[in-house]
C-alpha cells in the first residue's frame, strides 16, 4: 500500500508540474487549460483546482476563482500542496486570515499532524493573532516536545505584552513568558543560546536586572557562544550600572577597554559610570580622579600609540565635566585641553574619520585660544601652489 500511495504521489507531481510551470512563467491562460487537462483526469484533485483557480485570479476573473477555492475549502484537504496553493491564493487576494481558517479545518481533521500545526502557527503570526498562536504552540509541544515550540508559546506572551495597552494585561502576559521559561530551567531543559537571550529579554522588559545578572553568573551564560566576545561583559556593565551599582559597572567597563582599547563606546560608558559614581557620592576616593589617572596611563601606553580611542577618552572626560558644570577641573584631571586636541589633530587629522572624532569636543575650546587652534591647525597642512591640502 505504501508503495502504490508512492507511485500515486509522483503521478499526481508530474501531472501538477506543467501547471506550476505556466504559472512561474506568468502565462496563465496556458495554465488554465492545463488544470482542465488534469481535472478531466482526475475531477477531484484539489490541488489542480485551486491553481486553475490562482490563474483565474491572475486573469482578474475573482469570481471564478472564489467559487473553485470555496469548493475545494469545503472538502478540507490536509495535503499540503493544496494548502500551499491556497496560501499562495490567499495572499495575492489579500485576505491572510483565511490562511488562517483553512489550517484551522485541515487541523480539525488531522490533530496530531505536527507539519500542519506548524502552517497554522505561521499563519497566525501573519496576522498577529498572538493568542491563537501561543495556543497552537503549546499543542505542537505537547505533540512533539522539542523546545523551538515551546519558546514560540513564551514568545507569543511577549508579543501580546507589547501590544497590549493594558498596563495589566501586559504584566500579566511577560510574567507568564517569565514562569514558562523558570520552569524550563529548574527542569534543565534549556538547550540552546537563543533560549537564554530570550530569558535574558524578557527580563530587561521587566526591568528585573538583577534576576538577569544572575542569569550570567549562572552556568546558562555557558551557552551564549556565538554572540560577539564582549557580549556577555557589555550586558553585565548595562544590568550594574540599570541597578546604581556604580562601582561594579566601572570595573567591568575597565576590563573592557583593557580587552578592547580601541573600542571608543567603552571609554564613553566607563566616563559615564565614574560620573555617577561621583555624583552618588559613594565611593571612598574621588572616583573622576581614579578615572583620570586610568585614561592617562592608557594614553601613555605605548602599545596603544595607534590608537585614537585614549587620547579621546581624556577629551570625553573634559566634555562630561563640562557638562555637568565641572569646568574647573578639567586643567587637573585631563591637563590642557587644547593641546589634547592638538595631539589628536597632529596624529590623525589627515584622516576622514578626524572630523566626526573632534566635532562634540570643538566648543570646548576657549574663545581666546580659537585663534591660536585655528593657525596651529592650518600649520599642520602642507598646501599645493592652489592653497589645497595635500597631506
Amino acid at each position: 500500500m505504501a508503495g502504490r500511495a508512492h507511485v500515486d504521489d509522483s503521478v499526481v507531481e508530474r501531472r501538477l508540474r506543467p501547471i506550476y510551470e505556466w504559472l512561474d512563467t506568468g502565462n496563465n491562460k496556458k495554465a488554465v487549460q492545463e488544470a482542465d487537462k488534469v481535472l478531466r483526469k482526475q475531477p477531484n484533485l484539489h490541488c489542480a483546482k485551486v491553481l486553475k483557480g490562482l490563474a483565474l485570479l491572475r486573469m482578474n476573473r475573482r469570481g471564478e476563482c472564489e467559487a473553485l477555492i470555496t469548493s475545494v475549502i469545503e472538502e478540507v484537504p490536509t495535503d499540503e500542496a493544496t494548502l500551499q496553493a491556497l496560501t499562495i491564493c490567499f495572499r495575492e487576494m489579500h485576505q491572510p486570515e483565511r490562511i488562517c481558517s483553512a489550517y484551522e479545518l485541515a487541523v480539525k481533521a488531522d490533530p496530531s499532524n505536527e507539519e500542519l500545526l506548524s502552517h497554522l502557527f505561521m499563519a497566525y503570526v501573519r496576522v498577529g493573532d498572538y493568542k491563537n498562536q501561543q495556543q497552537t504552540a503549546l499543542k505542537l509541544y505537547k505533540l512533539k516536545p522539542k523546545n523551538p515550540y515551546y519558546f514560540w508559546a513564551v514568545m507569543s506572551h511577549v508579543m501580546q505584552a507589547y501590544k497590549s495597552s493594558d498596563p495589566n494585561g501586559k504584566k500579566i502576559s511577560l510574567l507568564l513568558a517569565e514562569r514558562m521559561i523558570t520552569l524550563f530551567v529548574k527542569d534543565g531543559k534549556i538547550d540552546a543560546e537563543a533560549e537564554v537571550l530570550t530569558y535574558l529579554h524578557i527580563l530587561e522588559i521587566q526591568n528585573k536586572y538583577a534576576e538577569a545578572l544572575g542569569v550570567l553568573d549562572s552556568s546558562l551564560a555557558e551557552k551564549v557562544v556565538h554572540q560577539p566576545q564582549n557580549f556577555l561583559a557589555l550586558k553585565r556593565a548595562t544590568y550594574l550600572s540599570r541597578l546604581s551599582q556604580w562601582e561594579n559597572a566601572a570595573a567591568v567597563c575597565k576590563e573592557l577597554i583593557t580587552t578592547e582599547p580601541d573600542n571608543w563606546q567603552h571609554y564613553v560608558e566607563y566616563i559615564r559610570v565614574m560620573m555617577e559614581l561621583k555624583l552618588s557620592g559613594s565611593g571612598e576616593s574621588d572616583p573622576l580622579v581614579e578615572a583620570a589617572a586610568f585614561l592617562k596611563n592608557h594614553k601613555q601606553n605605548k602599545a596603544l600609540e595607534n590608537s585614537r580611542a585614549p587620547i579621546l577618552g581624556l577629551l570625553q572626560l573634559a566634555l562630561v565635566l563640562h557638562e555637568k558644570g565641572m569646568d574647573e577641573r578639567t586643567l587637573e584631571l585631563c591637563g590642557d585641553f587644547v593641546e589634547i586636541l592638538q595631539e589628536y589633530i597632529r596624529g590623525y587629522g589627515d584622516k576622514l574619520c578626524c572630523y566626526g572624532d573632534i566635532i562634540n569636543f570643538l566648543p570646548l575650546v576657549p574663545k581666546d585660544r580659537i585663534s591660536d587652534f585655528l593657525n596651529y591647525t592650518k600649520g599642520l597642512a602642507q598646501l599645493n601652489e592652489d592653497g589645497i591640502p595635500i597631506n
